[in-house]
């Protein structure tokens, strides 16, 4: 598991934007990921913390309907799985769990 600019660099990969947890005065521009850190899995061992996965909330938006670009997002990462899509002011999304 890397670290959070690890997993922004390899979203820019996948789409020209990415925007952690960004603040409402942002101007967004599509296709992007939005993403934010959602829990922390610890694995504890000997009485303390083993190893820590950060889980993340990531979400593809984009104008059109992308199942092709849901299929790419979830071959890139071993550790993802689609949770739900919807319609929102004529933007698709597409959110993910992710473990990175």
């Amino acid at each position: 598991m890397g670290t959070r600019l690890e997993l922004h660099g390899e979203l820019l990969d996948l789409a020209p934007n990415a925007y952690y947890d960004p603040p409402t005065s942002i101007k967004m521009q599509y296709p992007c990921f939005v993403y934010n850190r959602s829990d922390i899995d610890a694995i504890h061992a000997n009485n303390s913390k083993y190893q820590k996965f950060n889980k993340y909330s990531l979400t593809y938006i984009s104008r059109s309907v992308s199942d092709q670009k849901v299929d790419e997002i979830l071959n890139h990462f071993s550790y993802c799985s689609f949770d739900r899509s919807y319609t929102s002011d004529g933007l698709h999304h597409y959110v993910f769990s992710l473990y990175y």
